[in-house]
């Protein structure tokens, strides 16, 4: 994956939300049912065909509608039922793609500075 691409991309807030979701979850980051739906050159990921998907468990599929809700503003998510649903990392992550998405600095959190570098360190081992 193009880093260069991922840095432009990274500009616009409903990228940041979604790929924070997308490369900060381990099991997402090296998903094919995910990233086949990703298309870095268009600019598109096609959550409605990920979700189409009925493999995923309870806390990936949160993790990817929230995702979705950040990227898309026709998606909406229940928060009170995502956050009941996700393990102690997925809130992690997803509360980081929440900061990300509206570039909050300061919390407690690994993901909120723009920490693409390890992002990309992810992707490439995929």
């Amino acid at each position: 994956m193009d880093g260069t691409k991922i840095d432009r991309l990274w500009k616009d807030a409903g990228w940041r939300g979604a790929l924070t979701v997308l490369m900060g979850s381990p099991q997402l980051s090296k998903d094919g049912r995910v990233w086949q739906h990703v298309d870095l050159d268009r600019e598109e990921i096609r959550f409605a065909k990920i979700l189409r998907d009925g493999t995923f468990s309870s806390g990936e599929r949160t993790l990817i509608e929230i995702a979705a809700s950040l990227f898309n503003q026709d998606v909406t998510v229940n928060l009170w039922g995502a956050f009941n649903r996700l393990d102690e990392h997925s809130t992690e992550v997803a509360i980081a793609a929440i900061c990300n998405f509206a570039r909050i600095r300061g919390l407690d959190n690994h993901f909120t500075n723009r920490d693409i570098s390890q992002l990309n360190r992810n992707v490439r081992q995929r």
